[in-house]
């Protein structure tokens, strides 16, 4: 957020609101405004000797001029308020004019300079904050009192949020302490996170927006004598690799007893699926969903089949190249609605059997959604079926659960945040994968 695109963002909201009044006949000027208790008129006062009162402040700040007085601004608010709804439009755009010609006049880094304001000595470009923020309701009041159609430009949006943020939590500190708020747009297009466990309030872009809410909600609610089917399955195919490979599981008390959480293990083979899926008590099973890439279906004619039994699975298919922030938004789906989600962090199955780098999806679902993740370490699944066989042999399979990894408390700094869980998870999975390869 720079001083321009504040003063940018501040002469196009004038300029949109000084279009509709030029519009507007003597009953428009009367019209109530939509959500004030003042007339177009007003509102129009308001704006205009609030530019004039700034005026005074730009000038004292950087001019050297001595500061308005409590009585030379309610004598411009006087002034502003004696005239006739006729009169209104000629003098806001007078004010509004001289008050950007001083505006515009001032350098870029004009905006980080200490001034005194109200709110003590802060950068001047806090102040025009508050100024924008003024003008900015005030046109969106007077406009959407016709058009109810009208929205607030996302640019302006974007600017206005901390301030609005800093406002709620003087207004409702006590309500908002320790939580955090999703903000979106009705249309989905515009969707921010807001955390409030901090000193602070944090705005960051929500990466766990709604899917497509109605593909996943069908995949995720599957039939209960599928899953049941399943979850026998999973349970005989258990008992297959036990007597064939030679299973050895250790760690399952620490799962939690319901979800939502994430399930995050190492990924070498096929087998890592089933076998996992295998080691779930019904409880667990039952609540158990999946996001995968589409290539895993590939392209054959039976790829309805495949994409229909994968849904009774409940496998959300996403695009690999193209769709993985809606990997993200299914997976967020899902948790929200107390589900459990296992997810790879490697992204693909291991080359070699060690673990690769960790992709940090797993640590923004827990982030944001405050779900813990449970680590899982697979040992043995490479050698058993590695990538370039088409067929699996007999190896040594080896299961070890770790601790829940809790999610942070808050979230001043999204990126360390999501880089320190991802290590903390990688590092956890590393630890248990070498222990089981000494055993």
């Amino acid at each position: 957020m720079t001083f321009d695109t504040i003063r940018h963002c501040e002469r196009r909201e004038i300029d949109r609101l000084s279009t509709h009044l030029a519009q507007l006949d003597a009953d428009g000027w009367l019209e109530q405004s939509y959500c004030t208790d003042w007339r177009v008129y007003q509102v129009v006062s308001h704006i205009a000797s609030g530019a004039r009162i700034f005026l005074g402040s730009l000038s004292h700040w950087f001019d050297g001029a001595p500061p308005l007085s409590q009585e030379q601004m309610r004598t411009i608010w006087a002034t502003f308020d004696a005239l006739e709804p006729a009169r209104m439009f000629g003098e806001f755009q007078a004010a509004t004019k001289d008050y950007f010609a001083r505006l515009d006049a001032l350098p870029a880094e004009a905006g980080l300079q200490e001034v005194d304001g109200f709110l003590g000595k802060v950068p001047a470009r806090d102040m025009l904050v508050l100024r924008l923020h003024e003008v900015v309701l005030h046109t969106w009041d007077v406009l959407v009192a016709r058009d109810r159609m009208a929205r607030i430009p996302d640019d302006a949006v974007e600017i206005l949020l901390p301030t609005q943020l800093w406002i709620c939590a003087l207004r409702a500190s006590a309500e908002l302490a320790g939580k955090t708020v999703r903000l979106r747009t009705p249309d989905g297009t515009w969707r921010r996170w807001i955390d409030f466990r901090g000193e602070k309030p944090v705005v960051t872009a929500d990466p766990t927006g709604d899917a497509d809410a109605a593909s996943v909600n069908r995949t995720l609610h599957t039939s209960v004598v599928f899953t049941f089917f399943w979850f026998v399955l999973a349970k005989a195919a258990l008992l297959l690799v036990r007597i064939f490979f030679g299973l050895s599981v250790s760690g399952r008390e620490r799962l939690p007893r319901q979800g939502p959480f994430i399930l995050s293990p190492n990924h070498q083979s096929y087998l890592d699926g089933p076998v996992v899926a295998g080691l779930m008590p019904w409880r667990l099973f039952r609540h158990m969903f999946y996001v995968g890439t589409s290539e895993i279906f590939g392209k054959h004619i039976f790829f309805g089949l495949v994409h229909l039994v994968a849904r009774t699975l409940k496998l959300v298919p996403v695009d690999p190249d193209s769709n993985l922030v809606n990997a993200m938004r299914a997976g967020a789906y899902g948790l929200r609605q107390g589900q459990t989600l296992v997810l790879y962090p490697e992204g693909e199955r291991s080359i070699d059997g060690t673990p690769k780098r960790f992709k940090k999806g797993a640590a923004i679902l827990s982030t944001h959604l405050q779900v813990p993740i449970v680590p899982v370490a697979l040992e043995g699944f490479y050698q058993a079926w590695p990538r370039n066989k088409t067929f699996p042999r007999r190896a040594h399979l080896r299961v070890r659960f770790g601790d829940p990894i809790p999610p942070p408390e808050s979230l001043r700094n999204p990126e360390e945040s999501y880089k320190q869980l991802t290590e903390e998870l990688r590092n956890t999975v590393v630890e248990m994968w070498a222990s089981l390869r000494e055993h």
